[in-house]
């Protein structure tokens, strides 16, 4: 793994984070900005439940109630977070008075968290180069699997889970690596997982198991000690215990 190199010009960030938000409206233009009405209607049906859902929760808040048990339209009545976490749902909610419709909010919804996890990437500038790190951003705006969970699948959730990645990661490589602010790394690690979690817990699970084999395989080939390693397992334990 590179080390630290040249800290980039405020002004180079600047450019770079500007390209990836001009490929992210790129991208995105077609829901955001609708030449056909029709095109803001969810393609999957994965989404229209979670909408519907988010207008049920802002309903419900209007009425003094923060956190609903049942959904009477959610299967019959079952609990309407008993699956999904609450995360993308209060996300959701702080884009509907702003939105057109609920359907414009969840568009809206997909482009920022898509443009949140772009522009994460520029965290690793200073690690590995800001050309790296812009074309990292570029390329995890355009990455299919991306793109298919969040309109041909519309798992929202799993959307914003996937958008806290780059960040988490970026904190849990400095602790592994024994960098400076490793208490800083530690607490970035444990809170990103733990939104992680409230986003998508199947992902926070899949997430974590990922990292805890990345460290292992870290201290098989990269010499590392065992302090960091185990300071990274000690994260993994926090962040459950964080989002319990």
């Amino acid at each position: 793994i590179p080390g630290r190199g040249a800290v980039p010009s405020k002004a180079r960030y600047v450019v770079a984070a500007l390209l990836i938000t001009a490929v992210a409206l790129v991208v995105y233009s077609d829901v955001l900005f609708l030449s056909d009405p029709a095109i803001r209607y969810p393609w999957s049906s994965d989404a229209w439940g979670h909408l519907i859902k988010a207008d049920y929760l802002l309903e419900q808040i209007e009425h003094g109630d923060w956190y609903p048990d049942l959904f009477p339209q959610w299967y019959n009545g079952q609990q309407m977070l008993r699956y999904y976490a609450p995360l993308p749902y209060y996300g959701l909610v702080g884009l509907l008075p702003m939105s057109a419709d609920t359907f414009a909010a969840g568009n809206w919804f997909l482009f920022l968290a898509a443009l949140g996890g772009g522009l994460s990437m520029l965290l690793f500038a200073r690690r590995f180069g800001l050309v790296f790190a812009t074309v990292g951003g570029i390329m995890l705006l355009l990455l299919p699997d991306n793109i298919r969970v969040a309109f041909a699948e519309g798992n929202l959730p799993r959307v914003l889970a996937a958008s806290l990645l780059p960040a988490m990661f970026f904190f849990y490589l400095n602790l592994l690596t024994g960098e400076r602010y490793r208490r800083l790394s530690f607490i970035g690690t444990a809170v990103l997982m733990c939104l992680t979690i409230l986003s998508h817990a199947m992902m926070g699970a899949i997430f974590g198991a990922c990292l805890a084999l990345f460290a292992v395989v870290y201290w098989l080939t990269a010499s590392a000690s065992v302090q960091p390693v185990g300071w990274a397992f000690l994260e993994l334990f926090a962040r459950v215990l964080l989002a319990g």
